[in-house]
This record gives structure tokens, C-alpha cells and sequence, in this order.
């Protein structure tokens, strides 16, 4: 179907809406090789930029889509493709038949196919997914790669388009199909990350020099281009800039979601999600310093440990053997920790599954009597899972994370209901799948 609204010569006339760091990249090598008609951006003054050597600045996405055949986003999350498309003044008030929208934000394909279909049946006009790999600076180089979910007809419209920015782009399969390849691709970048920082660390506390491994990994199976980019990043005191926290976590909660509708466990999704969230409440939004920093504990300004989850570096704060290469007493041992501050108890405690049936036997610190007496059932079912690491927040609020199952739950118990007097201490508890947000509040145990 031929699109009823003007176009350049031989190329489709291109609107374009979102211009984040990533959304300027895209929308100024469209303007450079002159496939750019106008722009729009919630914020009009990124767009002022952009609206010289004769790019326009559209009033509204309404306005846009009215002047072009083809509509880009590339915008933050689900809410704000929804509010460009169907809020006032947005693409669904112009769009017609055989008009494309091309959604290069990263969202869930559980929402894409919701609104690609809503579009459909409102206007006629067509929808692709196509999130994107390789960040702005991917975009200025064009070699972004691109997943898209949509037509085949729809997609050969799109390939002259991309041709400015992209070095690869592939039609994966039908409407959320894109979508489901980019959450994908950001699983694997997400646990790959971990295992850098972790990694990180244990060729400093073996003696080896961290900066040495992308090229003393060159060529192996280890070999990629993150541990080439962002490895050296995780260099004590680099502040380098390198995609943001925040949008990376909601990428691996839709994953998750994605995955529990699908019937998929994702227990190291779950896991790289939960160190991410906590790391999110002391450290900067650049997650390539988030996961070393985590890892490495709150540094010495920090006014407690408490809010640090127990993790393998605890285990590697000193080499595993002497710098001459000889080994040390240490191979084989784990270095002592640290004692904990005065009349505060370890945050550290680490605590190890039980066969079912059998009761726990752990330290639980000053609040033993009141967490043992009479524990929730919850309790010796989280053990059962798997390991449980324990933190306690600068509030009281002591943590406990199941992680490494997918059916990973984590159980809290309220300051509120932890007295200075254990008999007056009644512990509740909580669950939640690790990266829901939806939080099932359970009852207390029975006294």
C-alpha cells in the first residue's frame, strides 16, 4: 500500500521524535545524509539544534505524522511510546494507512504487540519494532545493529533508512519479535558485565594486572567486545560515562516478565537484576562503575557497610599468593575478614541452604531470638532454594536474598517488628520474585 503522504525523492520523508543521547545520534546522521524532514522532542529545546538547513520542528507527534510517511521513536520506556502514539496531539491523530511507525526504544514485546495492534485497528497504519545495539556512539560510526519485528514489505520500506546509521539489520519475525531479540541481547550484556567485575577483581587479588586481560583474553572464548570497551572501565576511580543504569534494569525487568509469561526461568537474569537494583541505592547511574563498585563495597566516606550484600570479593581482599608468583599460605584459605564496627553485628552473615526437612543452623546476630523463635514457614522454604545473603539497611530492615533460582524470592523483616526486647519481637515477612515490583505481603507467623 503506497503511502498518501509526501516523500523525498526515491526515499521515504522521516520524522523523528526522542532525541536522547541516543535519538540525537540517529536523528543527525538522517540530517547529514539529507533523509531528514522534521523533528519533535518533548523537550523543544533539544530539537532547536536540530532545526536548521531547512528541518523543521514539528508543534506535536499529531503534527509530525500529518507531514511525513514515516515516524521514528526512539523515546524511554513503554509509557512514553503510548503517550507519543495515543496522548493528545500524538501519532494516532494523523496516521493513515500504509504510514509506519519505527520504534527504536527499547521496550517489552508484550506492550509493542499491544500497541502496534491498538494503531492497526485505530488508523490502518503500520508499526515496526526495531530497538537497537550499540549505543550513540554506534549511531555517529553507523554500525548500529538493528532487530526488527513486522512486515517483510514494511521492513524493505525501513532498510533505506537504516542504511544511515546501521550496520546491520535484520527482520527477526513478526510485531515484538525485535523487542524479544533486544531483551536478548541485553541479558546476555547484563550478565556478561557481572562477570567482567567479577573477574575484575580476582586477577587483582591473584596478582594479576586487571588492565591486562582484554589482551591476555584476546582471541579466547572470553574474547568480546565488552570486555574490551567496558572492562577497562571498571579501572578504580574511571568515571566514565557508559549507558545508564536505570534504563539496563528496566531492560532485564522486562526480560523477567517476559520470561515468567512465557513459562522461562531466567535465574541469572533475576540475579543480575537485583545486584543492579542494589547497587542503584549507593553508586552512580553509570553502571559500568556499578558493578565493579558493588562488588568492591561502599567506599571509606560511607557512613555504614550495611547496605553492601555479601559477595565473592569479600573472599579476595588480598592475592592468593606472593608477588614474586610463589605461593602463599593464603592459596588455599580465604584471608580473615575484617571485624564488624563496635556493638554493630557483621552485615556480612552468609547463610547456606538446608536440606528440606532439616532446620537451619545459623548465626543471626543480635536478633536471633526474635528471627528463630518462631520463624515464618517462608523462611526454611527460601533455604531450600539456595544460598541466602543477608543485609541489614542503614534503617533496620533486614534483607534476605535468595539468589541463582528461579523461583528466587526475597524475605523481609520490618524494623518495626524487630523490639530491643525479644519478647516483644514478632517479625514480618514479605516475599517477591526477584525484579517484580509487585511485592506480596505474607502473614505473621503464628506466635
Amino acid at each position: 500500500m503506497t503511502s498518501d503522504a509526501a516523500t523525498t525523492t526515491g526515499t521515504e520523508s522521516i520524522g523523528f521524535i526522542g532525541l536522547g543521547q541516543l535519538g540525537i545520534a540517529i536523528a543527525q546522521q538522517l540530517a547529514t545524509y539529507g533523509r531528514l524532514h522534521t523533528v519533535w522532542n518533548r523537550t523543544p529545546e533539544r530539537a532547536a539544534d536540530l532545526a536548521t538547513t531547512g528541518l523543521s520542528r514539528a508543534a506535536s507527534p499529531a503534527d509530525l505524522m500529518r507531514d511525513t510517511s514515516m515516524a521514528i521513536l526512539c523515546v524511554s520506556g513503554a509509557s512514553a511510546v503510548e503517550e507519543v502514539t495515543f496522548g493528545p496531539g500524538g501519532l494516532a491523530e494523523s496516521a493513515t494507512p500504509g504510514k509506519i511507525v519505527v520504534d527504536h526504544s527499547s521496550i517489552s514485546p508484550l506492550n509493542t504487540r499491544d500497541i502496534a495492534a491498538r494503531l492497526a485497528r485505530e488508523t490502518g497504519a503500520h508499526w515496526i519494532d526495531a530497538p537497537v545495539s550499540g549505543g550513540p556512539q554506534g549511531a555517529v560510526a553507523g554500525t548500529l545493529t538493528v532487530m526488527a519485528g513486522g512486515s517483510q514489505e514494511d521492513f524493505r520500506r525501513l532498510e533505506p533508512v537504516l542504511s544511515a546509521y546501521a550496520g546491520r539489520c535484520t527482520l527477526i519475525g513478526p510485531t515484538g519479535a525485535g523487542q524479544a531479540a533486544k531483551l536478548c541481547n541485553q541479558v546476555i550484556v547484563a550478565a556478561t558485565a557481572w562477570g567482567l567485575a567479577e573477574a575484575t577483581l580476582l586477577a587483582d587479588a591473584s596478582g594479576i594486572d586487571p588492565a591486562g586481560l582484554p589482551e591476555y583474553l584476546r582471541g579466547g572464548f572470553a574474547d568480546s567486545p565488552l570486555l574490551h570497551i567496558l572492562q577497562p572501565l571498571m579501572a578504580p576511580g574511571d568515571t566514565t560515562h557508559f549507558g545508564s543504569r536505570d534504563l539496563l534494569l528496566k531492560d532485564l525487568d522486562d526480560a523477567l516478565a517476559l520470561g515468567r509469561a512465557a513459562g522461562c526461568p531466567l535465574p541469572v537474569t533475576a540475579q543480575s537484576a537485583e545486584l543492579m537494583r542494589t547497587a542503584g541505592k549507593w553508586i552512580s547511574p553509570n553502571y559500568n562503575g556499578g558493578h565493579i563498585d558493588l562488588l568492591r563495597g561502599p567506599p571509606p566516606a560511607a557512613p555504614s557497610p550495611s547496605t553492601r550484600l555479601r559477595t565473592g570479593a569479600d573472599h579476595c581482599s588480598k592475592n592468593l599468593g606472593t608477588k614474586d608468583g610463589a605461593a602463599g599460605d593464603t592459596r588455599n584459605s580465604p584471608s580473615p575478614a575484617a571485624p564488624p564496627p563496635p556493638h554493630e553485628e557483621n552485615p556480612m552473615t552468609e547463610l547456606t541452604g538446608t536440606n528440606p526437612g532439616q532446620p537451619p543452623t545459623v548465626d543471626l546476630g543480635p536478633h536471633a531470638d526474635a528471627l528463630t523463635q518462631n520463624p515464618h514457614p517462608l523462611y526454611a522454604q527460601l533455604l531450600e532454594k539456595g544460598p541466602i545473603h543477608r543485609a541489614i539497611q542503614p534503617d533496620g530492615t533486614e534483607t534476605w536474598l535468595i539468589l541463582g533460582h528461579p523461583e528466587a524470592k526475597e524475605a523481609l523483616a520490618h524494623p518495626s517488628a524487630l523490639s530491643s526486647d525479644p519478647a516483644n519481637a514478632t517479625p514480618q515477612w514479605r516475599a517477591r520474585y526477584l525484579g517484580d515490583p509487585d511485592a506480596q505481603e505474607l502473614p505473621r507467623a503464628s506466635p
